[in-house]
């Protein structure tokens, strides 16, 4: 699209420690949060999840607060705002936000506005609610930047990839893409690693190997968190009953389900619901 590098990417974290996504894949950071105002940079990005912890991270704040000073992009994603808003610069502003947080910031803070869109840019602050809304929020900050043809060329390229409806990474190891996209197509009726095996002519020692080096986790342990994540997903977006929730996303018994759904997100799929709706009640 671009004949030369048009970003480079930094990852920090507080105390230089590695970051546990909501897949449970460890993310090492390349430096600590206290040493990125060594770098000039353009934009920086929070990035929250589902874990995340609400409070005031005070290095964090002072970083932002430079950052801004110096003119650069401040992002927030999911939770990620929230940082941003504990500096105050989005007082009197408008931002996106989870709406399993919408409570939070209008407690802690009664001046911001809550966008009722999933992404919103306003000045040199931007903030998105999902990771689905991340990614357009992305684009129009790349089309700020580099302009429409550019972006209606990544356009182009994310429609036909979208077609595939793959798990991605930014790994490029084509038998773990091709690991990942038979797990994906086999969400409702989970298939054993044996089976994975002999359908893409992987040794199953082999597969273990792909997922420790690359991911950091096991194969049975990544293809359990994705069909966790996609039950979240169902019980965010239907009615349907957390029994036949709990089968769309390939699990034997409810007990079972609710014990992964537990461990992974430290709540039961019913409270889930049950705090989603009494946000949504609540939020509008």
């Amino acid at each position: 699209i671009n004949n030369s590098s048009c970003f480079e990417v930094i990852t920090a974290s507080l105390n230089n420690l590695s970051v546990k996504s909501d897949l449970n894949i460890f993310i090492e950071a390349q430096i600590d949060i206290k040493d990125i105002l060594s770098l000039d940079l353009d934009a920086f990005i929070i990035c929250g999840g589902y874990r995340s912890s609400l409070d005031e991270q005070p290095i964090l704040t002072s970083a932002i607060k430079t950052l801004n000073q110096k003119q650069a992009f401040l992002g927030g994603l999911w939770n990620g705002a929230i940082s941003i808003a504990h500096t105050m610069l989005l007082n009197n502003k408008t931002c996106s936000i989870h709406n399993s947080n919408y409570s939070y910031i209008k407690e802690y803070f009664p001046d911001i506005n809550i966008s009722q869109k999933q992404f919103h840019i306003e000045d040199n602050y931007m903030t998105s609610a999902d990771s689905n809304s991340t990614l357009e929020m992305m684009l129009n900050f790349v089309q700020i930047l580099y302009g429409e043809q550019n972006i209606a060329q990544l356009r182009s390229i994310l429609k036909c990839s979208s077609k595939n409806n793959l798990i991605t990474t930014n790994i490029n190891n084509p038998k773990l893409n091709s690991i990942l996209k038979l797990m994906q197509k086999h969400i409702e009726d989970p298939i054993t690693l044996d089976e994975i095996s002999i359908k893409l002519s992987i040794s199953r020692k082999m597969i273990e190997r792909i997922f420790k080096t690359h991911l950091n986790i096991s194969p049975s342990r990544y293809y359990r968190n994705i069909r966790v994540i996609h039950a979240k997903n169902l019980l965010s977006q239907s009615d349907d009953s957390i029994t036949n929730i709990s089968i769309a996303s390939g699990f034997e018994t409810t007990s079972h389900f609710n014990k992964c759904f537990k461990e992974h997100f430290g709540i039961t799929p019913a409270k889930f619901r049950r705090n989603k709706k009494s946000i949504d009640e609540t939020s509008y």
